[in-house]
């Protein structure tokens, strides 16, 4: 990766009915900081928006805001790995 660049990287996925758990999600991030080498570099996220009709996949508003709560949970426990302490609440 070049020098400066952050890497935006897929950590749950959009069109899945069902939420990933907790610690694939971590898992994932801290994966990804192994391959880039720096943990200040690896920005969890999404692999598309929720809306995306490119499959006419439906999942449900409560799956959506569940998905994105184990992201934020999940950056959390990477967080605690990757920098050995609590992430901040």
């Amino acid at each position: 990766m070049r020098s400066g660049r952050d890497l935006f990287r897929r950590t749950i996925i959009s069109t899945a009915p069902k939420s990933q758990p907790l610690e694939v999600v971590a898992d994932r991030i801290c994966q990804w900081v192994d391959v880039v080498g720096d943990r200040e570099r690896v920005i969890a996220s999404t692999d598309c928006g929720f809306g995306t009709f490119a499959s006419f996949t439906f999942v449900a508003e409560d799956v959506c805001w569940a998905k994105l709560q184990m992201l934020t949970d999940g950056a959390k426990l990477a967080s605690n790995r990757l920098w050995g302490r609590k992430a901040a609440a």
